[in-house]
């Protein structure tokens, strides 16, 4: 599906790379990425798109960025969010399209992104060219980079170019200040993926503002749009449902949609992964304890630590297996939902979810010895037993080592070197009745009970 989408994305920029004024244009693009490039005097406006893109959730975002590199003398780029402060403070058109799906989309984004750029062009080129602007643009940039980034990054990044002035290599400063521009881009690109600007988007004011009131830093551009929906006396979509593909897809990974067959997918695997990991469970204890008196390990509640192990295994295998419960439960939507699937899980990710699927089958196992081998075991010549759950070797006591055990209530504790070992970690106080004391009685170790006095 990616390569389909930067297919369409590379039809789409070279058609309209032809309609500009750019003096030249390039396209650069690899599996999950492309870049069109339109070179104009002083600037280059960037048609971007990219898989991975902002943070962890967002995804497959298509928007444009301006290269002013060329007037600043330094890496300098941003988004035109940074830029219509000064071009049109009462615009507030969409210049990002976040968890673009399929390829319908982007035809549909791409050339609302070409018409509204064509729109505004005399108008950016205007501000692109005034030395006032530009310097506004800057000392604006620059803040929201500090508080974005973190003023730590921005400093070091200071001290680069400060530096390079005298011994420091230009490409080592370019290197830190393109590192940091790039990570302020992914946090806008976070910014204009969110739910607050969502609901602008969809015409409900009330909610973004309130969103947009619960952010500690507000862009420029954020602080424009709340004004403006603030005096706003009729508010409205944005655009035609069409572009929705922001909304859509927080619906998708919020909402029910997303969230509904992943946990029945995890429900329908548990019980077949707890019935496996019992399964070895029971198995291993019969190999560890097969020529022993007792071990507590057989008993049934016990077994119950498998739960935690099957739990993890059943989030993962249900992660992996929802296709099918997508299929099932919501047919209606399941092409759009296979689309959403394949920009979130692309082949990377798949690999690595393999990857990680192989890890937990090891970390299973591990839990599953380690419950195993956490037992209290009578044997012919005397007790086993473990200091805690994470212990891999046993603590091993003579009969004629044990000085006895000492029974209060339903408290049982046996003393051994000097050590007490509280058999109720180990087994119920029936079970170490009926089980557990007659093998001692048998072998002359004394039992002391809390009544026998009275």
């Amino acid at each position: 599906m990616v390569s389909k989408l930067i297919d369409v994305f590379a039809k789409k920029f070279n058609k309209m790379a032809r309609r500009t004024s750019a003096y030249n244009y390039n396209l650069i693009y690899d599996e999950d990425s492309a870049i069109g490039m339109l070179s104009f005097d002083g600037f280059c406006v960037e048609f971007d798109y990219s898989l991975e893109c902002g943070g962890e959730v967002e995804k497959s975002g298509l928007g444009i960025i301006i290269d002013l590199s060329q007037k600043y003398g330094e890496t300098f780029k941003c988004m035109m969010y940074d830029i219509m402060p000064y071009v049109d403070d009462r615009d507030f058109t969409c210049w990002y399209y976040c968890f673009v799906e399929n390829t319908e989309r982007m035809e549909l984004c791409f050339d609302k992104l070409e018409n509204d750029f064509f729109a505004i062009f005399p108008k950016l080129q205007k501000a692109l060219n005034d030395e006032q602007v530009l310097e506004k643009l800057e000392k604006q940039v620059d803040e929201s980079v500090k508080i974005t980034v973190g003023a730590a990054a921005y400093n070091d990044m200071e001290e680069e170019l400060q530096s390079d002035r005298t011994n420091i290599a230009k490409g080592q400063a370019d290197l830190a200040k393109a590192l940091v521009m790039g990570l302020y881009i992914g946090n806008e690109q976070c910014a204009y993926a969110s739910k607050a600007y969502c609901a602008f988007i969809e015409g409900d004011y009330k909610k973004a503002l309130k969103r947009y009131s619960r952010k500690k830093y507000l862009l420029l551009y954020e602080k424009n749009l709340v004004e403006y929906m603030k005096s706003c006396r009729e508010p409205k979509p944005l655009f035609d449902e069409k572009y929705f593909c922001l909304k859509e897809r927080l619906r998708e990974y919020y909402g029910s949609t997303g969230f509904v067959p992943f946990a029945v997918s995890a429900l329908m695997m548990f019980f077949p992964v707890l019935f496996v990991c019992l399964t070895v469970y029971f198995a291993v204890c019969g190999i560890m304890y097969h020529n022993t008196l007792y071990s507590s390990a057989f008993e049934w509640y016990n077994g119950l630590y498998c739960v935690m192990p099957a739990f993890i295994g059943s989030m993962v295998m249900g992660y992996i297996s929802r296709d099918t419960v997508y299929r099932r439960l919501f047919k209606k939507r399941y092409k759009r939902m296979k689309d959403y699937e394949a920009i979130f899980n692309s082949g990377k990710t798949k690999k690595r979810m393999k990857t990680f699927l192989y890890l937990v089958y090891v970390i299973i196992l591990l839990f599953v010895f380690l419950s195993a081998n956490n037992a209290l075991v009578l044997t012919d010549n005397g007790v086993s037993v473990t200091g805690h759950y994470f212990d891999i070797v046993k603590d091993n006591y003579s009969y004629s080592n044990i000085d006895g055990v000492y029974i209060d209530g339903e408290s049982c504790i046996m003393y051994a070197k000097g050590n007490e070992i509280y058999l109720s970690n180990f087994v119920e106080f029936d079970d170490t009745e009926k089980q557990i004391l007659p093998i001692l009685r048998e072998n002359k170790v004394r039992i002391i009970s809390s009544t026998d006095g009275e």
